[in-house]
């Protein structure tokens, strides 16, 4: 029985081999992998231009403006840490200039 089985399983593999490497099937397989990509490429074009006619953004359009929000992220983000070096300088600047007061000594002109 496992010799049947074994034996049906080696002609199948055979018979496949035989099949998927006739010129027929592997030009058939080209034809039909070749319509499946031109149908995508019309199918997203025809949809591109669908959502141009609704006034809607396309990929190209959303690519662009997800780019466009990152970098502004980075921007702030920059902006930020440059802020707050700049008060971080300017703490100390803020804390002498308020013990000055306190001791009645002031830098501003006029004011004692």
């Amino acid at each position: 029985m496992e010799n049947k089985v074994q034996r049906m399983e080696e002609l199948f593999e055979k018979s496949m081999d035989t099949v998927t490497s006739h010129p027929a099937f592997l030009n058939g397989v080209s034809v039909l992998l070749n319509f499946n990509s031109y149908r995508k490429i019309w199918f997203r074009k025809t949809m591109e231009a669908v959502w141009k006619d609704l006034e809607l953004p396309i990929r190209g359009d959303q690519d662009k403006l997800l780019n466009s929000v990152e970098e502004l992220n980075v921007r702030i983000k920059k902006l930020e840490m440059e802020l707050q070096k700049e008060r971080q300088k300017k703490e100390p600047e803020i804390k002498r200039s308020a013990k000055k007061v306190e001791n009645g000594i002031s830098s501003e002109v006029g004011f004692q």
